[in-house]
C-alpha cells in the first residue's frame, strides 16, 4: 500500500543516489514510491486527489513523515 510507511527512520538523512536506498527498497520489499526532496535526500512521493478528476503529486520530507507519527501518536 503506497499510503502506508515502515522503515521510516532508516531512510532519515540517506541521499537517494545511495547504493542501499535501493537494495533496501528490493529487499524489504517497499512499495513507496521515492523521488529525491529538494535536498537531494530520499522523498516519499505520494498522490492526493484534490477533486474527483484532479491529483496532484507531492513529495514529503522523511523528517515530515515522522513527525505526522509522532503528532498522530500524542
Amino acid at each position: 500500500m503506497k499510503t502506508s510507511f515502515h522503515n521510516l527512520h532508516r531512510f532519515l538523512g540517506v541521499p537517494i543516489e545511495d547504493t542501499n536506498v535501493s537494495k533496501m527498497i528490493k529487499d524489504r520489499f517497499i512499495m513507496n514510491e521515492f523521488a529525491a526532496d529538494p535536498r537531494g535526500y530520499v522523498g516519499w512521493k505520494l498522490s492526493r486527489k484534490i477533486n474527483a478528476t484532479d491529483t496532484v503529486e507531492e513529495i514529503f520530507y522523511t523528517e515530515e513523515l515522522i513527525g505526522q507519527l509522532l503528532k498522530y501518536g500524542k
